[in-house]
């Protein structure tokens, strides 16, 4: 996923997190304390205001090796696509999103653009009523937590 910080559109954030379909158009998405993106939301969400995000799937490998490097490895404010585009010795190039005031991975294969609503919240499970959240593959979070923001 890419987002940017509502305050200072300068600094730009890549990073791996996980997604779970909720509706046709709605995703919601797990979003961990201290994260860099999750910083951008929180600022949004003050501000009451949604932020623009675009997930970008089937992408160079480099740019997931960038998107794993997260604080306090990397500082607020560090953009990932740098470690990218280091590795592959060649800038990660970026293209305006169509629907969102965000940007996007050129040459990714599936780009999904969208918004993080402010002060909306929803449980992984809510279909299922598992009390697991969905995929719970890593096993670090144990019951659906219904603190994840929807994505829409």
């Amino acid at each position: 996923m890419l987002a940017s910080d509502p305050e200072d559109a300068s600094l730009t954030d890549v990073t791996i997190h996980r997604l779970c379909v909720q509706e046709r158009d709605e995703l919601s998405m797990f979003l961990a304390a201290g994260r860099h993106i999750e910083v951008f939301r929180q600022k949004a969400e003050a501000a009451g205001k949604p932020l623009p995000v675009t997930i970008n799937m089937g992408l160079d490998p480099a740019i997931y090796i960038g998107a794993c490097f997260e604080a306090p490895t990397t500082p607020f404010g560090y953009n990932e696509l740098g470690v990218a585009g280091a590795l592959r010795q060649q800038p990660v190039e970026l293209v305006q999103g169509v629907a969102v005031q965000e940007k996007a991975i050129a040459r990714a294969e599936i780009i999904i653009e969208g918004e993080l609503l402010p002060g909306v919240r929803v449980r992984e499970d809510q279909h299922t009523d598992s009390g697991h959240a969905m995929p719970e593959f890593p096993g670090y979070c144990g019951e659906a937590n219904p603190r994840y923001p929807l994505l829409k």
